[in-house]
């Protein structure tokens, strides 16, 4: 027997109790269809459809071995196995769950319904269809339909319903290029009361198609735009999947789009026409297009100061260069090397000008020392270098003091002065 493939169950994903349940239910749906009966058959394939973590699962149940050896191991191993996703459940965080569930953006109304049925299923409400009307109502992406169900009394079937409708009209696609109005037989059939289909008697391309869309019918509806405006069409039903698409009539007339402007006619383009509708514009243009052909550059392609003055047109002015050339390089260091001669000469100069000549005798070295040559005095810079101007005459002072006052005449400090000077 080839028995359909089935998904895993995942079990580690959130909301795994109402997975599972779901699962179970669906896998007994295989069952019920294949004919399986027997208990063992139902154990084995729950454990092969389950996959590898499920099968953990039951493995490390306590009570695992004696599931296994019981009369019935597909009912001791769902009720195992319920009482391991589905343990003792506090209703009224289920209740908090269900009362701040909301739709997702993007999810069908038929969906967001079939979560919240799952979720009232464990809450265990007396009234669960006004518990699921109520939540829809509040936790509805549409606002038209939070309107309706708040102002006119309504059951879930009908708000439902109304929820539907309301889909398909606000997926309608307004489409500038087409003349025909067109919906899906899918949408089609969710219209209640269905209408009546009647025998197409045009056919309909899709853009830049040579094959005309299989079309079931055409119908008469009355489209009616968020504005208020409605207008009575024919609405033609194909059987590929599309969104509903209004043509450029009823979008027009629902003031879905407008036109700012609108082309009354044609004028001719041609140059005979132009010539008999404006006759005096003839010769001016003959004789503009012969002036401009006696100019040179029309004929040449070269501008007109190249031509006559025989001087190339620049785009910009040429810049100087900031870098300087060989010779220049030269110059400068001419220029450096001669001002710093002078500069030695002058201070060689001054040197020589304010040096004068001292007559100060070297006295005799000591017996037994050694000779040196004597020191001949010269003059200018060739001196030894002194620390200080007045050297000399400070070691002078220095020697054992005098009796003698400072201010007399005959003091020696002024005698060696006077000496030095003369």
């Amino acid at each position: 027997m080839n028995l359909p493939p089935y998904e895993k169950f995942d079990c580690h994903s959130e909301g795994t109790a109402v997975r599972w349940t779901r699962w179970v239910r669906r896998l007994e749906h295989i069952f019920d269809g294949y004919e399986i009966a027997q208990s063992k058959r139902k154990y084995a394939l729950t454990l092969t459809y389950g996959g590898p973590d499920l099968n953990d699962i039951v493995e490390s149940l306590p009570n695992n071995e004696q599931i296994e050896a019981s009369d019935d191991p597909y009912k001791d191993l769902i009720d195992a196995l319920n009482d391991h996703f589905n343990p003792k459940s506090n209703v009224e965080i289920l209740k908090y769950q269900f009362r701040h569930k909301t739709q997702t953006p993007g999810s069908k109304i038929d969906d967001f319904y079939a979560e919240l049925r799952q979720l009232a299923a464990q809450c265990k409400f007396v009234n669960p269809e006004d518990e699921i009307k109520s939540q829809i109502i509040s936790g509805c992406l549409s606002r038209k339909l939070r309107e309706k169900g708040l102002i006119t009394p309504i059951d879930l079937t009908n708000l439902l319903k109304f929820a539907r409708t309301l889909e398909m009209t606000e997926d309608v696609l307004a489409d500038s290029g087409d003349s025909t109005n067109i919906i899906s037989q899918e949408d089609f059939s969710k219209i209640d009361p269905t209408p009546k289909l009647s025998q197409a008697t045009c056919k309909i391309f899709s853009y830049a198609s040579s094959r005309p869309l299989e079309t079931v019918g055409v119908f008469d509806a009355v489209i009616q735009a968020p504005n208020g405006l409605s207008c009575k069409s024919k609405v033609n039903v194909i059987k590929q999947t599309t969104t509903p698409i209004l043509g450029w009539p009823v979008c027009q007339n629902l003031e879905v789009l407008k036109s700012t402007q609108h082309v009354n006619h044609l004028n001719w383009t041609t140059s005979s026409s132009v010539v008999k509708q404006y006759p005096e514009h003839s010769s001016k243009n003959s004789s503009f297009l012969r002036n401009y052909r006696q100019t040179p550059h029309s004929t040449t392609g070269q501008p007109p100061s190249l031509l006559m003055f025989g001087r190339q047109t620049r785009s910009k002015l040429p810049t100087t260069s900031t870098t300087p050339s060989h010779n220049q390089q030269t110059l400068y260091d001419l220029t450096k090397l001669t001002d710093s001669f002078q500069k030695q000469k002058m201070k060689y100069y001054a040197d020589n000008k304010n040096s004068k000549p001292s007559n100060i005798n070297i006295a005799p070295a000591p017996h037994g020392t050694p000779t040196t040559p004597p020191i001949a005095p010269l003059r200018g810079p060739q001196h030894p270098p002194l620390t200080e101007p007045h050297h000399l005459t400070k070691r002078i002072l220095r020697g054992p003091q005098h009796p003698l006052p400072r201010h007399s005449p005959h003091h020696p400090a002024k005698s060696i002065l006077r000496g030095s000077q003369g």
